[in-house]
């Protein structure tokens, strides 16, 4: 039976390969942590060394696309792959990023990094304020506090200039404490999506 497994297991990583290198796709299929955003960049890097030993012309370099389909996770690693995609962005690099089945909190967040975003049509995007799972001295909790409200203003920021979303809407999602879950169509029509599939 764990023969059964090593070859199951084997052929998952030839495809996660063969999908990253031929086909230029990276899939997070996972909640966002330490481990799983190092293996999304450990692809990232290697499509770029590719096309660093291969020569081509950054010109003519195909676009990346980023598969998610996530709960989220842990906003600091979210910040880190983001900057991973801006810093290639900023090389030239066409990034895109595609939304299938649920893409929420982190998630969303990380959707919306793609120059161009692609929602599958029963996907699920969500947005909510930064949580955070506090306890301690009363000074660990308001320092954790003034930290978790930087997180969430870097986070608003981020909607506020890559979306049609407003100031007041993400507000409101904060004063009442909800998950903003949307339709790929609202997605559409509020700028979150570029494109539904």
């Amino acid at each position: 039976m764990r023969d059964m497994a090593n070859v199951m297991d084997n052929t998952i990583q030839e495809m996660i390969a063969r999908n990253a290198i031929s086909n230029r796709i990276v899939d997070l299929n996972d909640e966002f942590n330490p481990d799983s955003i190092y293996k999304l960049k450990y692809w990232l890097e290697k499509i770029v060394i590719i096309d660093e030993v291969n020569r081509i012309p950054m010109a003519k370099r195909k676009p990346i696309t980023i598969r998610i389909s996530s709960y989220g996770g842990h906003v600091y690693e979210l910040w880190d792959i983001v900057s991973k995609i801006e810093e290639l962005q900023d090389k030239g690099y066409i990034v895109n990023t595609m939304g299938c089945g649920k893409l929420m909190s982190c998630g969303f967040m990380l959707f919306l990094a793609g120059n161009n975003r692609l929602v599958q049509r029963y996907a699920t995007p969500m947005y909510h304020s930064v949580a955070t799972g506090t306890y301690g001295k009363v000074q660990d909790i308001r320092e954790s506090l003034e930290e978790t409200s930087r997180l969430n203003e870097m986070a608003k920021e981020y909607v506020l200039k890559k979306t049609k979303i407003t100031r007041e809407k993400l507000d409101e999602i904060d004063r009442c404490k909800i998950d903003w879950y949307m339709t790929p169509q609202e997605a559409l029509d509020l700028g979150v999506a570029t494109e539904i599939i």
